[in-house]
């Protein structure tokens, strides 16, 4: 798991299109709470919701990343580190954010 990967859920493209999964899939008790039998009430409380878990998967994403360039830096810097697994950390953190770039271009497909 990777802390990083939660910048996922915040891309543009993807917020868009999950946006109106929600509207069509979120139910509370049984009952979809967009439908068109619950009016403004329903699309509010599911709009909400939506940003709520979007908020969060951004703040994991940004603590996560902030994180783990300290702990890199650190080891870096630091010559009693081993130097290759120095080397090791920073391209698994790089990784991780290329792991990000490369959705934006499994997205646009």
């Amino acid at each position: 798991f990777s802390s990083i990967k939660m910048g996922y859920y915040v891309h543009p493209a993807k917020i868009r299109q999950d946006h109106q999964e929600w509207h069509h899939e979120v139910s509370c008790c049984g009952v979809k709470l967009a439908h068109d039998n619950h009016g403004r009430v329903g699309h509010v409380l599911v709009t909400i919701a939506f940003v709520i878990s979007r908020v969060f998967c951004a703040a994991v994403a940004v603590m996560g990343f902030g994180v783990k360039v300290v702990i890199v830096a650190e080891h870096m810097m630091h010559t009693q580190y081993n130097f290759w697994l120095s080397w090791a950390q920073l391209i698994v953190l790089l990784n991780s954010c290329i792991g990000i770039v490369i959705l934006e271009e499994e997205l646009q497909d």
